[in-house]
């Protein structure tokens, strides 16, 4: 779930920016505002797809220990 809402910001940010840009006089200026944007993307991708592949445990180690009645 994590990467989804860190995508979704990440990537909302990213098309508002190049859209509110997209009539800036300098062309080189805006593709190099994206591109360096994209670098991010792709970094976060990256650190968000590792973080959410650690696997979960499966078992509560509390549920799993006998019940011992006195």
């Amino acid at each position: 779930m994590s990467y989804l809402a860190v995508m979704l910001f990440l990537g909302s940010a990213w098309i508002r920016s190049t859209w509110r840009d997209r009539k800036c006089a300098d062309d080189r200026l805006w593709a190099r505002k994206s591109f360096g944007y994209s670098i991010v993307m792709v970094l976060a991708m990256s650190l968000m797809m590792s973080v959410d592949s650690i696997p979960k445990p499966v078992f509560n180690a509390v549920s799993i220990l006998p019940v011992v009645s006195r």
